[in-house]
Formats: structure tokens, sequence, C-alpha cells
């Protein structure tokens, strides 16, 4: 049965105009306002009175215009009910959109956060693997293995000749210059005059200029990747390309 079938004010009103009677004329009758009749007349639901109130003037206004009040008050309760049920559907409806917009948005809360979270742990990760490659290359293991001896890092005495330093007499109060030329990328950890460990990270073509008192002690990532001049004389560093090597000079 469809909202049409209920239909009982649009009924009275034709009644009402077959029957020559005004809307003033009924209001006058039932002591009621017109505007509570055209809301009676158009179904407008919401701004009727309370149920027993209306049915109390859909009695009446029958009886006025000579129209079947019974019908018209049972076409007014299926109407009430059906109104009633739609908007009981509209309000749950309304509450599952809003439940459903919440569960939405705590959903891509949730994946955010373990996004994050998954984001955070892969650089943490990542950043520690990072350290203990570096440490492993700066620190190897000893092992008993002769492959794994000819991957340790190899320390070499630097060879220091008197066309550096001059005579034995004036070599204690000749400053030590060192200057670093880099031929690939690579980083090296240098402590100078048993001082403070300090690092150093190069790009081809970087280069860079120490001075020492008494010594430096070198740690270099790449044995191939530099060049050395200790006062400008070249300063010969032994190992293969890609071989963590240390150098202490003198």
């Amino acid at each position: 049965m469809d909202n049409e079938s209920f239909s009982f004010g649009s009924h009275l009103k034709s009644v009402r105009e077959e029957a020559g009677i005004s809307i003033e004329e009924i209001s006058k009758e039932l002591k009621l306002a017109t505007r509570v009749l055209k809301h009676i007349e158009s179904e407008n639901l919401d701004e009727l009175p309370p149920e027993v109130f209306t049915k109390g003037f859909l009695h009446g206004y029958a009886k006025i215009v000579g129209a079947d009040d019974n019908k018209i008050i049972q076409n007014y309760g299926s109407k009430l009910t059906f109104h009633k049920d739609k908007k009981t559907l509209q309000a749950n409806l309304k509450n599952y959109k809003a439940g459903f917009k919440s569960r939405l948005i705590l959903l891509f809360m949730a994946m955010a956060f373990i996004i994050g979270i998954s984001v955070f742990l892969s650089s943490y990760l990542q950043k520690k693997n990072f350290d203990n490659t570096l440490k492993t290359q700066e620190y190897p293991e000893k092992t008993n293995t002769k492959d794994d001896e000819k991957d340790e890092p190899c320390i070499i005495q630097a060879p220091v000749t008197k066309d550096i330093f001059g005579s034995g007499s004036n070599r204690s109060n000749e400053k030590l210059l060192l200057k670093i030329s880099a031929t690939s990328k690579i980083w090296i950890k240098i402590i100078i005059d048993n001082q403070k460990t300090k690092k150093y990270t190069f790009n081809p073509g970087d280069s860079l200029q120490l001075e020492a008192a008494s010594s430096f002690n070198i740690l270099i990532s790449d044995a191939q990747g530099l060049q050395l001049f200790l006062n400008n004389k070249p300063v010969k560093v032994s190992g293969k390309k890609g071989k963590v090597v240390s150098i202490q000079i003198p």
C-alpha cells in the first residue's frame, strides 16, 4: 500500500470544497485556528498536534463536511504509522552513516599509525645495519683463517726520509703538514698527536690539509681512494681498491 492510500486531509478538503464550505466556517465551528486546519488538509504531520487531539479534530471536521469520520481517522493512523516508520528509518540510516564515517576515520588513523611505525622501524634497522657495517669496517673481527687475515685492515708505517724532516736535531721542532686528496668517495678517521679521533667524508676531488706536532694515525675506507702528501712528499698507501687500511705517520 503506497502513501497516497492513506490520504485523509486531501479527501476532507475535496469534500469541503464540494459542499461549498469555507475553511473559516470550519474554524469557527471547531474553534480551531485555520493554520491547524490547513496543516490537516496538506497532511503536514510534523506540524499537527499530538495524535489524540488530531483525531478529535478530524472527527469534528468530517462531521461538518459530511465525510466518513471512521475512514478519515483510520487513514490518518495508517499514514502516521508510515510517517513514523519512515522517520525512524531515516534516523537509523543517518546514525549508520555517522558510525560508518567514524569507523572509516579510525581505520585510516590505524593504517597511518601502522605505516608510520613501519617506516620508523625500517629507518631504524637500516641505520643500525649501516652502523654495524661501519663498525665492522673500522674494527673487523680477528679470525684464524688465512682468507680472513687478507681482509683485515693493515697497519702501514709510512716511509719517512731525511728529505722530509732534515737532521735528527731539528726533527722535533718541525711541524708535520699532511695533505689529503680524494680520488673517489671515501671516509677517513684520523688521530692527530694522540688527540681525539676526527672523521671526514670526501667526494672525488676534495682535499684537506692537516698539521701535527708528532704523528698522524689514519683509518681509510679505501686504500686506493686518496693520495697523501707529507710535507709535500708523497706517502705510499699499500692495499687493494676497496681495502680498509690503517696508516701510522711517521
